[in-house]
């Protein structure tokens, strides 16, 4: 136990901090973005950082021996268009800088090789290493191999080779936002930390995941270190309490850390930086003023605390390579402190009683700056160890900068920016890019029928496009020619497609002529071919013409459906013969003009704008022909009413649409294509069939008079999150957040309406921001208050109202870990509450017990949204990634149903309607149109139904009204709310008429059934939420008799102001229906039990049953009288009176 006693050899470091006039000052680094960089760099030589100029595009560079204030002489480097998220100097080569942006490239910087040469305006020599689809998050040298470099962006990491420019490898092995990675000691294997809370160690050689580690459980970032070149990791992150946490992994034993060492509860990300050599353990915190100092050992407890040091708050930090230290005052590690406008060098000095002499007992051996091995070395698998040297001055060389150039490639590798380029040059740049611009150019001396049957290729994948695109587009080709005539023209094409050697400026400009006139002599005949199909022919020189079609009138075109018929099977199989060979030679001859324009110089493409195809004069006069009929026959289809007649036409293709719209081999048969929910329109719904009579169709929304107005509204908060309604109203009182300091929350009582004073309004008080708040459906005087402090704060309202503010509620709900999204009160029984939070959980309370007695899980991402459904068994939520889960929380904690909800990442809501069987979400689509969606509660497969609304960025908020089956939806800052009624049968979402007002509102909140008005025909009583005003809104339908009880419009009712069941007997598995009442009122008689009016006599009957006719007796009179009137004509006929010839004469 000897070595508990051992004492180590730099325990006693500490940092000396600098005086402030040894700082380096008066740098812009006031206010940098989030990101999962640093935020600052160093080599032996220069130091790299974050600058918030050009909104964070630029960086600033200065010497690593610099001090004192810069001000405007900072040297900056206008590096991309966009924030530069992370950046990295080269192990091996002291000039070269890497730097990744939220512009999607990567950039390779070469500096100036003298710290004399740097300006306040830097202009250097860069290359694009790549472009990525989405925001760059990290870039990393590998520290063994040169030239091989990791970056990550959104859920991939990718492997280049910056020396030949070549990306190499792709690891696509995360599910979610890659936010830290870190390169083994020898290179040989890559550690990610991810926005899943998992730690995965890759084999990027192999391109797979060798382990996963079940990391971090807080949702904030998380960062990843190797031990050197053990296979044990250090990783740092926050837990579910947002407690800082640092993790040692053993990866031969990957199911749990070796060891975890717990911080405190700050909220800045922690920055490891261990030393191999020297087992020093360096964390920083984002936004810490302190720097702490560990030690790692073989053996329990492996983790030893050693010293914190205070220091200014921290931005960005970064460490010093070993051959910059001044090893001969003890410096055995140098930390660069990034903080606001200032940079701190701290070096860390171990104690000696002399520093005359060097003391090798404190310094090891430290790679050399040598790389072990070559990019296509380590591409093939090998793995060498670093060259070490000695930090003694006396033994190593003295420290110069180090340029290898990245195995010195060619002149054109780093471009100068300032340079002006030459066009003829241009294409000589070498240019890094993920999608292998180099291999293109490597294949160019393919030959062109290689480069023919790609084309082909391509070309069948567009025809298998669905037809109906193809009817759409018009766009049916047709071929009218001999045999020979193909047969000569593909192989003439096919010879002149033969490339022999290479052709001079002259010869170029011959044969794109040729191929021009052969490409337009196609054209024209491809046009000629879309007449339509022959019935009588005749010929005009070379040309063979359909005669009928051009001497019937346009009205006869369609007179002989089985004429048609016939002449459409006999065209189409003619097309079927001859389509492929001619575009055949279409494409053949398109690739040597491709391929004739790429080697011919600026002289030669301006004499091919000269080259003119020559045409025949029968082909010309066809064409115009064929014009004028097409259009006509496209004027008749439009006016068929048989869509398929129309579509068995063949419509001319336009002249120039051979290039992309040509159909190439032969023509596939139609395939169903899968149904779609039509969407519709809110302006012009398409309701023409079966024209259902809706009952709330005209239904009209009234705002009451200003006497029943709550007027003179001020600091209104709008700031609450979308997942909240807002605002809240019960049949006594409503429930408003107000914007002053505290999250307070007004309540106003409303039968007492008036005008609110200026200032002094009661409200509760609850200490932090409200995120969301909802009234007790069975108790009028409970508010129940979700706050961003995790905690949930129930609220009991005196009777009359709040006469002093409060800031004591009568208890809280404790149990979340993050901030919370919203509360839902359970439709049925007595105290049970629904909460979900950031911790991306939904916890079900009673109230009674005050304790969280189920806990759903399985939500990987934000949550939108909850509700109830109408039987109180299950709940159904909505989630950013996208999802729809149905819980049933007595059987179950994970979901029992999920499907894809709407795609938009803004917020969504959903509803139960008609008793359960369907599921309305309200949301965006990935172009942010506003769209309801209609799904079967039973399967949640594909929406049922689609509307789609406007493009408004406000969240639609629903209430369904079940004894009408009407569904109001309206957003925050919209004029109108949209009403839609919901039946069984398709088209489910049936539009009513929108209630529109002349002002804006922030909510809408609904009360009960019991609060309508039926005797004025009101089925709905809603309160609208202004910015000044809260004021009452009525819905009614207009009725003839409305002094009867409309029956046919108010069904009973079910009781949800009066609980069920106990809160107890639903957890123990109670089900219970709610109480139906009638809303009929006592003074009114029902519309159903209305007497129906009787005829009233005429007081004077002038009618004589003896004369007196009915209808069908007049009518056969007419008749009769009408045919009396016609002759009777027993004369000739003028053509039996015509003398004609006798058979025999026509046979002669």
């Amino acid at each position: 136990m000897a070595w508990r006693f051992k004492a180590s050899k730099y325990k006693n470091s500490c940092p000396k901090f600098p005086k402030k006039e040894d700082w380096i000052t008066d740098i812009s680094t006031g206010r940098l973005l989030q990101s999962f960089g640093n935020h600052i760099k160093a080599n032996a030589f220069y130091m790299v950082f974050n600058v918030d100029n050009l909104g964070g595009g630029a960086l600033g560079i200065l010497p690593l021996n610099s001090t004192g204030r810069q001000g405007p002489d900072l040297p900056l480097l206008s590096a991309h268009s966009d924030y530069v998220a992370d950046f990295d100097f080269s192990p091996f080569d002291d000039n070269l800088l890497i730097t990744g942006s939220h512009d999607c490239t990567v950039k390779l910087w070469q500096l100036p090789s003298s710290s004399k040469n740097l300006k306040n305006s830097l202009n250097l020599n860069s290359q694009i290493v790549c472009t990525e689809e989405r925001k760059i998050e990290n870039v990393l040298w590998n520290p063994a191999a040169e030239g091989i470099l990791a970056v990550s962006s959104a859920e991939s990491v990718r492997i280049y080779d910056v020396s030949s420019c070549k990306k190499s490898l792709s690891l696509d092995e995360h599910s979610d936002m890659v936010q830290g990675i870190a390169w083994k000691g020898d290179g040989s294997m890559l550690a990610t930390t991810c926005k899943d809370k998992l730690i995965r160690t890759l084999d990027p050689r192999a391109q797979t995941a060798c382990q996963e580690l079940k990391g971090h459980a807080g949702q904030k970032e998380s960062r990843v270190s190797w031990l050197g070149n053990k296979d044990m990791l250090f990783s740092t992150g926050f837990d579910s309490v947002r407690q800082r946490q640092l993790f040692l992994w053993d990866l031969k034993n990957p199911s749990s850390p070796v060891c975890t060492h717990s911080m405190d509860t700050s909220p800045g990300v922690f920055i490891p930086f261990f030393d191999d050599r020297t087992n020093m353990l360096f964390l920083v915190g984002k936004g810490d003023n302190t720097l702490r100092f560990l030690e790692y050992t073989d053996r329990t407890p492996h983790i030893t605390d050693v010293a914190a040091d205070r220091t200014e708050q921290i931005k960005g930090a970064a460490v010093v390579p070993k051959q910059a230290l001044d090893v001969m005052k003890g410096e055995i590690n140098r930390l660069i402190l990034l903080i606001k406008n200032a940079i701190i060098p701290t070096p860390y000095i171990v104690p000696r009683k002399s520093y005359r002499e060097y003391h090798a007992d404190i310094f090891p051996e430290v790679p050399n700056g040598q790389p072990s091995m070559q990019a296509s070395e380590w591409l093939a698998g090998e793995n060498k160890p670093l060259e070490l040297m000695d930090l003694n001055p006396s033994k190593r060389a003295p420290l110069t900068l180090r340029a290898h150039n990245l195995n010195a490639p060619g002149s054109n590798s780093i471009t100068n920016a300032s340079d002006s380029v030459d066009p003829s040059k241009e294409k000589k740049l070498l240019k890094c890019d993920s999608s292998a611009e180099n291999e293109k150019k490597s294949t160019a001396d393919l030959s062109i029928e290689n480069n023919k049957e790609s084309t082909i290729n391509s070309c069948t994948e567009n025809k298998s496009k669905p037809a109906n695109d193809l009817s759409e587009n018009n766009k049916e080709l047709t071929v009218n020619s001999t045999e020979n005539n193909k047969e000569s023209t593909v192989n003439s094409s096919t010879e002149n497609s033969k490339v022999k050697g290479p052709l001079t400026p002259k010869s170029q400009r011959r044969a794109s002529e040729t191929i021009m006139q052969k490409i337009d002599s196609l054209n024209a005949a491809i046009e000629l071919s879309h007449s339509p199909p022959p019935q009588r022919k005749f010929q005009k020189g070379n040309c063979v013409l359909d005669s009928k079609k051009y001497e019937e009138k346009d009205n006869d075109v369609f007179s002989d459906n089985k004429v048609a018929e016939d002449a459409k099977t006999e065209h189409s199989q003619q097309t079927r013969k001859s389509c492929n060979s001619m575009e055949e030679t279409k494409n053949s001859l398109s690739e040597e003009v491709r391929e004739t324009k790429d080697s011919e110089n600026e002289n030669s493409m301006k004499n091919d704008d000269e080259a003119t195809p020559s045409n025949s004069s029968c082909t010309e006069d066809n064409s115009t022909e064929t014009d004028g009929k097409a259009s006509k026959i496209e004027a008749e289809c439009n006016s068929k009413k048989d869509e398929k007649e129309c579509l068995s036409e063949t419509p001319k293709v336009p002249n120039g649409a051979i290039e992309n719209k040509i159909c190439k081999g032969k023509v596939k048969e139609e395939t169903p294509e899968k149904t779609v929910p039509a969407k519709k329109s809110v302006s012009t719904p398409s309701r023409f069939i079966n024209i259902r009579q809706l009952k709330f169709k005209h239904l009209k929304a009234t705002t009451l008079n200003k006497e029943h107005h709550i007027e003179n509204l001020k600091n209104l908060s709008r700031n609450i999150p979308g997942e909240s309604d807002l605002f809240q109203v019960n049949q006594k009182r409503c429930a408003v957040p107000l914007s002053t300091t505290g999250g307070c929350v007004a309540i106003f009582e409303l039968n007492k309406p008036c005008r609110l004073p200026d200032c002094g309004i009661p409200s509760l008080q609850h200490g932090t921001n409200v995120t969301d708040f909802v009234w007790d459906p069975f108790n009028d005087q409970r508010l129940v208050v979700a706050c961003d402090d995790a905690k949930i704060r129930v609220w009991n309202i005196p009777e009359g109202g709040l006469k002093d503010s409060v800031n004591e509620p009568e208890f809280m709900l404790i149990g979340h870990q993050e901030k919370i999204y919203f509360v839902r009160f359970h439709p049925l029984a007595k105290d049970i509450l629904a909460s979900a939070s950031y911790d991306m959980t939904v916890k079900i309370w009673d109230l009674t017990t005050q304790e969280a007695v189920i806990e759903l899980k399985g939500h990987t991402s934000q949550i939108f949204t909850l509700d109830w459904s109408p039987c109180g068994k299950k709940c159904a939520t909505v989630c950013k990634d996208g999802k729809i889960r149905v819980y049933e929380p007595r059987v179950s904690t994970e979901a029992i149903k999920e499907g894809t909800g709407p795609s938009g990442s803004r917020g969504a809501r959903v509803v139960w309607t008609l008793n359960g069987k369907f599921l309305v979400a309200t949301g965006f689509d990935k172009m942010s149109q506003r769209k309801l969606f209609l799904y079967d509660a039973q399967e949640l497969g594909a929406p049922l139904d689609i509307v789609e609304l406007d493009s408004s960025p406000a969240i639609l908020v629903p209430h369904y009204d079940e004894d009408s089956s009407t569904l109001f939806v309206t957003g925050r800052g919209d004029g109108t709310i949209f009403t839609y009624e919901v039946t069984h049968e398709a088209p489910h979402l049936n539009q009513l008429s929108p209630c529109r007002f002349s002002n804006l509102h922030q909510a809408i909140s609904f009360l009960p059934k019991i609060a309508c008005d039926v005797s004025q025909v009101e089925f709905a009583h809603a309160w609208r939420l202004l910015l000044t005003h809260i004021e009452p809104v009525s819905f009614k339908v207009p009725r003839v008799k409305s002094n009867f009880f409309q029956d046919d419009l108010f069904p009973d009712t079910r009781v949800l102001w009066e609980p069920a069941l106990s809160g107890s007997d639903w957890l123990s598995g109670v089900d219970a229906e709610a109480s139906r009442i009638s809303l009929k009122p006592g003074n009114m008689e029902s519309l159903s039990k209305a007497p129906t009016p009787s005829t009233k006599q005429k007081k004077y009957d002038s009618t004589d049953p003896e004369i007196f006719k009915t209808d069908e007796m007049k009518k056969k009179e007419l008749i009769g009288a009408m045919t009396s009137k016609l002759d009777v004509r027993e004369d000739p006929l003028e053509q039996d009176l015509t003398e004609g010839v006798d058979s025999d004469e026509w046979e002669e």
